[in-house]
């Protein structure tokens, strides 16, 4: 069986939905679900236990489990696993919506290939208003670059809401790491490789505001570099697949972190050396008045910021939602 994990901090407000939705496209025989309310204050706790009594009539296996403090997501995947001991995991969130090709299809694909370890399905993001989707249709590049590494059998970056795990490659997270970070680590420790399941499709709410995407990409920033450095440490390097695989993660996440706030600045000197300060000006105005372009100023931005806390060693893990209920 497949253990779900989803840690969850004051989600009185979506846990029905998620759940049903869960339920919709998994079926018991082959998943179970640990709810994991993460230091939550509301009525997260109530709401998993009446979900648990009704769905037994279902035949479903609903483990709860609540953490008096929020030790964050990584922290709760380490317990989780620790405590439950099945085949495989499937780390979700709160926010995801799963399909009828997500976890089916991506758990066939697990099972039917042995030197698979890790599966991670692709991520369609959703919004309600036009940041939100902006930031939806900039994910398509990303989508673009882990299609291609897939294509050349040099994955190293799941989506954190869709990723499938064999138990055997598992080392513990850090509690400044994510899994979408480290799975591609923990596949090449164990000479196997992760999966981007382009076919396997999941749906997730994108941040709707500068002040969440803000964070959120702060926060993933910061992690990435930590992690990259910590997991590059435990590595032993000693073939040249290996060599190529860590490069190309280095390109899809460290270095994207220097280049694009570089590219930007020296796009900026350069237009003020041909225009002046007339063009500081115009660029100031677009800057607060282009929902699009507020998009990129917050991604520079958030680069930078994720940095210099990555500088300063600013390992803290707790997690807290983005779009908490």
């Amino acid at each position: 069986k497949c253990l779900i994990i989803i840690p969850v901090l004051n989600g009185e407000n979506s846990l029905e939905k998620r759940v049903a939705n869960i339920v919709k496209y998994c079926s018991p025989l082959d998943f179970d679900l640990n709810i994991i309310s993460d230091g939550s204050t509301d009525g997260t706790i109530a709401i998993a236990n009446k979900i648990r009594q009704r769905e037994v009539n279902n035949s479903w296996n609903i483990i709860i489990d609540e953490n008096m403090n929020n030790i964050g997501r990584a922290l709760s995947h380490n317990q989780a696993i620790k405590k439950y001991d099945y085949a495989y995991y499937l780390f979700s969130d709160l926010d995801t919506d799963f399909t009828d090709s997500f976890p089916t299809h991506s758990m066939q694909y697990l099972k039917q290939n042995k030197n698979c370890l890790a599966v991670s399905g692709r991520v369609i993001f959703k919004s309600k208003n036009k940041y939100g989707n902006f930031l939806g249709n900039l994910f398509k590049f990303e989508t673009f670059i882990r299609k291609l590494s897939d294509k050349a059998n040099l994955c190293m970056k799941g989506s954190g809401p869709a990723i499938i795990i064999k138990k055997l490659c598992w080392n513990d997270l850090k509690k400044f790491e994510d899994i979408d970070h480290c799975v591609g680590f923990m596949t090449l420790k164990n000479d196997g490789y992760l999966k981007y399941d382009y076919q396997s499709i999941v749906f997730d709410r994108a941040n709707d505001s500068e002040k969440k995407d803000l964070r959120a990409r702060r926060r993933m920033t910061r992690k990435s570099l930590l992690s990259f450095f910590n997991q590059l440490f435990n590595l032993r390097i000693n073939t040249f697949k290996k060599s190529i695989l860590v490069l190309g993660y280095v390109i899809h996440k460290p270095l994207r972190f220097l280049i694009v706030p570089l590219i930007s600045f020296i796009w900026i000197l350069i237009a003020y050396n041909f225009f002046g300060i007339i063009f500081l000006i115009l660029f100031s105005l677009i800057s607060i008045l282009v929902p699009n372009f507020r998009v990129l100023v917050v991604i520079n931005v958030s680069y930078l910021l994720g940095i210099f806390d990555f500088l300063l060693n600013r390992n803290s893990g707790t997690y807290k939602p983005v779009n908490e209920s």
